[in-house]
């Protein structure tokens, strides 16, 4: 009998174990993530993460957890794709964004980006198809994504002097400071129904702030083209607190202006994107 007492409350203790190593991990995991939504199908529960608490125009880090329905354990080796869509009135368009790719240093987590290029509305809509391959079967969800407008402009669509249709998003710094910060933007240019990363442009970044007589900063450095990320990498000065607006200049390598125009005492760039801390 004793035997027998011991032999139950060892498997206690090894399932308890087991739920408290499962929940720990899930913490760690997604340690400063918060769930935004999930969804399922009748093989898999796909839980969707992000830094905020949903998903806003312009960037957005988008990270991925998918759970077997039947063993109750989330996969470490899956294969995700996906196809993010907005569905308006008259027609359907996606926007830039990554492949879903398995994140270093996780054993569950996946990431990828997406630039939502305009917000939800009472008729239009994201949403995103997500296929999970795994032993060589695909297995869809189809979760809405709720997109809100964000607060400061993330995003500029602009057609270019060259006829060609290009989106430009703001991507650092995510959490500005006064001081010479590190910024990144991403070029895209529309192909078809979707967008590849512009490579063969320069980008020229004049910050002003509006409130204080339009003044600038020094210490700028405009981007250049990082074939590392497909984004492009300079320096932002922000020398005080508040709104400012990046205005922008696109030329190739002619110097001829494919989008945007130089500042002056009375007009701003037609192309800009803001940041306000």
């Amino acid at each position: 009998m004793k035997r027998i007492l011991f032999m139950a409350f060892a498997v206690l203790l090894l399932a308890v174990s087991s739920c408290k190593k499962e929940n720990n991990n899930k913490a760690s995991e997604t340690e400063d993530l918060t769930q935004i939504q999930e969804v399922s199908n009748a093989n898999f529960s796909v839980e969707i993460w992000g830094v905020k608490s949903g998903f806003e125009t312009g960037y957005n880090d988008i990270y991925f957890r998918v759970k077997d329905k039947t063993s109750g354990v989330y996969l470490q080796d899956a294969s995700l794709s996906w196809y993010p869509e907005m569905h308006m009135m008259s027609m359907s368009h996606s926007c830039p964004n990554s492949t879903i790719a398995k994140m270093n240093g996780k054993q569950t987590l996946y990431k990828a980006y997406a630039i939502f290029t305009m917000a939800t509305n009472a008729t239009e809509y994201w949403d995103a198809k997500i296929d999970i391959t795994k032993n060589g079967e695909v297995s869809t969800v189809i979760p809405v994504l709720n997109v809100v407008a964000s607060s400061t402009k993330k995003v500029a669509s602009f057609t270019g002097s060259d006829s060609k249709k290009y989106i430009l998003a703001y991507i650092e710094p995510q959490k500005p400071k006064a001081a010479v910060n590190d910024l990144v933007l991403g070029l895209f240019l529309k192909n078809g129904m979707g967008f590849d990363a512009v490579q063969n442009l320069n980008i020229e970044v004049d910050p002003r702030m509006p409130s204080m007589n339009n003044h600038s900063s020094p210490g700028n450095e405009n981007p250049v083209f990082n074939p590392s990320d497909n984004f492009y990498h300079g320096k932002l000065s922000l020398t005080m607190s508040g709104l400012w607006k990046l205005n922008l200049i696109v030329k190739n390598a002619n110097n001829d202006i494919i989008g945007g125009k130089a500042v002056t005492q009375t007009e701003d760039s037609n192309l800009y994107l803001e940041v306000e801390f």
